[in-house]
């Protein structure tokens, strides 16, 4: 490996072994004009971090130091392992002029090339994508390190060069040939990097006057970057203009297979996903992203900073609580859980904006009442509970959705009626066929309605095979979605089954015997922040005893006792703060050990060497036919 490559591979190898305490020194170095930077704090509490959750999931792996990493990319001397470095990319060079200047000079050397007009504009404009394209995969060319010096000479010696003189840059030689160049900056800084060029031209000013990409981060964005182990910074005011070509190449490619499938209708699902995709984009201004580990288990993290102002940031500049929709959810064994608190104007917004975008069942009148009820909806959260009989009982059987409403009575209309406007729509070649029943059952005085919707092919064709199997897997032996719909404490709660006594249950959940109150779920929750506008949990538990008879019947036995009894969620949650969006995700210890168990456990199957009763090695039986 060359040195000066191995130096990068050492600053992402360590992506995941550094710790910060606070926001690291060296985020005052970086311009504000970079477009994406990788900094790795001080590794001071590597150690201890990293080997609480290595011992908390008990790691096969051993641990290795940034100094080992440093030893076998060939630099044992003169870095500074005890403060931050960091990578920054700058992107195409392209970005760096005025668009006008670029396509002026592009299209004269075109007409130097005996092309003419129109034409020598087109190929101007390719010319310029194509060189941004090409910068952004070139390696390193366009990219340099900040590196913590304790003695610049002794950091120069890896590389067998001595220093040039202050202010120089120097040139230094890879094992292949290539250069490498250097720069000191002073207070234990250096600056490397394969373009000589960017090496000259950066200072890493840091003090009054200097402009730092830090200073773009926001408050939100700030307090992510100290509480993590390892930042990621995206400018996107740099990366704006690639990014919005990326969207255009990714609906190019979504119409390319819609027609190849032939989901022509499918364009105003398309068109939405395109407008959520442009805004994001038009509005975010820096995106801080990263992880930290530790004894409880691991976290990502990313926060979005939008423009003051920009609809972004109207949209997330409420409050968040989805704690009492929790609350209203049955407690019991689930494969998922999830709530969204509605309740602030800019969400209704959201989604507002999405359902009038949005191809519905039922058409533009569906999509009209649905929006409509927006105003009267406070939030929504379902719980998807273990299916009794297992996978093949129907995933959906045992789901319950509740839809919290300021007017409950009016949320069920709502209901009703969007049910009926799905009745005889056509979406390709079938046709959709909705029921609703009022009072069709009880659950103890209660009155509840009940609710059906199924599909038929036109000219009474045959349903596509594909949805003939998957449709019973999703909602049991009926094979299409039915349920029960009745008004509870603040809402209307609905069910994807018949089954009274799954409807009880979610009445009854407010009054105590309900999901928030879940031990397991409160230990994955205390590792999420607060202001949370939306939160949901994985059931790792229920996951594991719905798929481990599969593993079984493929010939992989986990003894019982390596499984916990119980295990806390898998916990995601977006939140909101000063008009910026959080997103979190947290996968706790017991469950990382379990799948670092349940990995190992697969290896060895595949390779003939699974346990046999207790736990006992299996005798060896010679060849065989294989487990797989």
């Amino acid at each position: 490996m060359k040195r000066v490559q191995g130096l990068v591979a050492v600053c992402g190898l360590t992506l995941t072994l550094s710790s910060a305490m606070a926001m690291p020194p060296v985020m005052d170095r970086i311009p504000d004009n970079a477009m994406i930077a990788i900094v790795i704090p001080a590794p001071a509490t590597m150690q201890k971090n990293l080997s609480a959750l290595a011992t908390a999931v008990e790691s096969p792996m051993p641990m290795m130091t940034v100094e080992d990493l440093l030893s076998m990319a060939g630099m044992g001397g003169g870095i500074d392992t005890t403060k931050s470095m960091a990578m920054v990319m700058f992107g195409p060079k392209s970005l760096d002029e005025p668009a006008k200047d670029a396509k002026k000079d592009a299209k004269k050397g075109a007409v130097k090339d005996g092309e003419k007009g129109e034409k020598a504009e087109k190929n101007a404009e390719k010319d310029i994508e194509q060189d941004d394209e090409d910068a952004m995969f070139a390696g390193l060319e366009r990219a340099v390190m900040l590196v913590p010096i304790t003695k610049y000479d002794e950091f120069l010696a890896n590389f067998g060069a001595k220093p040039a003189g202050e202010g120089k840059v120097d040139t230094f030689a890879s094992p292949s040939g290539e250069d490498a160049f250097s720069k000191l900056l002073g207070d234990g800084y250096a600056v490397v990097g394969s373009n000589k060029e960017l090496v000259e031209q950066f200072t890493g000013k840091v003090g009054a006057g200097a402009a730092s990409l830090k200073s773009r981060m926001g408050k939100a964005g700030e307090q992510l970057c100290d509480a993590l182990d390892v930042v990621a910074i995206v400018n996107m005011d740099r990366m704006r203009p690639l990014a919005m070509k990326g969207l255009a190449e990714m609906e190019k490619q979504a119409k390319k297979q819609m027609e190849t499938m032939g989901q022509e209708s499918q364009g105003k699902n398309l068109a939405m996903m395109k407008w959520i995709g442009e805004t994001i984009v038009r509005d975010t201004q820096v995106v801080v992203s990263g992880m930290k580990f530790g004894a409880s288990g691991m976290t990502t993290e990313a926060v979005g900073t939008f423009k003051p102002e920009s609809y972004m940031a109207k949209a997330f500049a409420g409050k968040g609580n989805v704690g009492p929709l929790l609350a209203k959810l049955p407690s019991g064994k689930y494969l998922w859980a999830g709530a969204m608190d509605l309740s602030s104007a800019g969400a209704k917004q959201v989604m507002k904006d999405i359902l009038g975008r949005m191809d519905m069942p039922g058409g533009e009148k569906a999509s009209a009442l649905a929006a409509a009820n927006v105003d009267n909806m406070e939030g929504m959260g379902a719980v998807m509970g273990f299916p009794e009989g297992g996978v093949f009982a129907g995933l959906l059987t045992n789901t319950v959705q509740f839809t919290a409403a300021k007017d409950p009575a009016a949320a069920l209309k709502a209901f009703r009626e969007t049910l009926a406007a799905m009745d005889g729509q056509k979406v390709e070649n079938l046709t959709y066929k909705s029921k609703y029943t009022e009072n069709a059952s009880k659950v103890g005085e209660t009155s509840i309605d009940s609710w059906e919707t199924k599909f038929e092919a036109a000219d009474g064709g045959e349903l596509p095979a594909a949805m003939t199997q998957a449709m019973p897997m999703m909602f049991g032996p009926q094979g299409m979605p039915v349920g029960y719909v009745a008004k509870g404490n603040g809402g209307i709660y609905t069910t994807f089954a018949k089954n009274t006594e799954l409807m009880g249950k979610a009445l009854e959940a407010g009054k105590g015997d309900n999901l928030s109150a879940d031990a397991m779920l409160k230990k994955s929750q205390e590792m999420l922040p607060g202001n949370r506008m939306a939160e949901m949990y994985v059931g790792t538990k229920g996951i594991l005893d719905l798929g481990l008879p599969f593993a079984a019947m493929a010939g992989m036995t986990v003894p019982a006792d390596k499984i916990p009894e119980k295990l806390p969620p898998i916990a995601g949650a977006l939140s909101t703060q000063d008009g910026s969006l959080r997103f979190t995700l947290v996968i706790p210890a017991p469950v990382i050990k379990t799948g670092v168990y349940l990995g190992m456990e697969t290896q060895k199957a595949m390779q003939g060497e699974g346990e046999g009763e207790a736990g006992k090695p299996k005798p060896d039986k010679g060849a065989g036919q294989p487990k797989f």
